[in-house]
């Protein structure tokens, strides 16, 4: 771990004060977790601070914010609170953010923190580290030299990690992972709650699921294909977010492709085993993020963007075989 930067973050976060805390469109786990866990951080360092978190926040995980929810600000707010100095957690491109006002984010002092193989270091500070599991994982070391963990922001950090890495089961799991969830044991977690988080589902989660199934295709034995159109409502959102990672136990397939259809453009999820589907997705789908999850977006019609997406995973696995 990079103790200098670590340092260095925690030295922004002491002096510096008036913070906006800004994560990625279409948050996952971690990226929930680690923009609440900051605002329990400023909460307890006594620090002006606001989330902008304009995505509906799920039953399950609105327990968590009870203590920083009136913290959360709209679009409209932002330029009333004189903000001087954003964190962003769990996000490898500005223009994927929820907030992505570039005329705003070029006045302000910008912290970066994050875990992805193509972060854009755009920050003035850039807390990058490609090898952590999670970027709580990231943030669990802020917390704990500031001495600060509890027990909502030690499950926060879990949950993070428990997410990040489909509950330890992905190929970047490692010593120091189970090092730091048996730190956090410490805070008399409630380890199962978190993985009901994680894994449960509801009746009408396993009929959506059968209607997915059916809806999954395999392209020359190596490819796979789900297209999800817009009549899938935002409340189905955490279960696809799961199903999109189950896909990926599929034997044999060297990519999955999901493509969603959504108002103004196609959401694109690539999954693999092995391929770079990171530098996939930062190349050619407008997007990034880590070698074998990652994603993007294409503005064009659904119909068009299955054809491109096709076309460009094919090329891309040729070339990789003559590599």
């Amino acid at each position: 771990m990079d103790i200098e930067k670590i340092e260095l973050v925690l030295e922004n976060l002491k002096t510096k004060d008036n913070f906006l805390i800004i994560t990625h469109r279409n948050y996952d786990y971690d990226a929930f977790s680690s923009a609440f866990i900051m605002a329990f951080i400023f909460k307890k360092l006594n620090k002006k601070f606001f989330v902008f978190f304009d995505e509906e926040i799920t039953e399950n995980l609105k327990n968590f914010i009870n203590e920083v929810e009136n913290n959360i600000i709209s679009k409209k707010e932002i330029n009333d609170k004189k903000i001087e100095n954003v964190v962003i957690v769990d996000s490898a491109k500005l223009d994927i953010l929820m907030y992505n006002n570039e005329k705003f984010l070029k006045e302000k002092y910008i912290i970066n923190i994050d875990h992805h193989e193509t972060n854009q270091n755009f920050g003035n500070i850039n807390f990058v580290i490609p090898q952590a599991i999670s970027t709580t994982n990231l943030i669990f070391y802020l917390a704990e030299k500031l001495d600060l963990i509890d027990k909502k922001i030690a499950e926060l950090i879990l949950l993070g990690i428990l997410g990040d890495s489909l509950i330890l089961t992905t190929n970047n799991v490692k010593k120091e992972t189970f090092e730091i969830i048996l730190k956090l044991f410490n805070y008399e977690i409630n380890y199962f709650e978190i993985i009901k988080i994680l894994t449960s589902l509801s009746y009408e989660d396993l009929l959506l699921e059968k209607e997915l199934i059916e809806k999954f295709k395999i392209i020359d034995e190596k490819i796979g294909l789900l297209v999800i159109e817009n009549k899938y409502n935002k409340e189905k959102k955490s279960f696809i977010s799961y199903f999109k990672n189950y896909l990926n136990r599929i034997k044999n397939l060297e990519i999955i492709v999901i493509l969603e259809e959504k108002e103004n453009l196609i959401q694109v999820s690539l999954r693999s085993k092995n391929v770079d589907v990171g530098y996939l997705a930062l190349q050619y789908f407008n997007g990034g993020g880590h070698k074998n999850s990652a994603g993007g977006k294409l503005f064009m019609e659904l119909n068009e963007a299955i054809n491109y997406s096709l076309k460009i995973i094919k090329e891309y696995l040729s070339n990789q075989q003559i590599l």
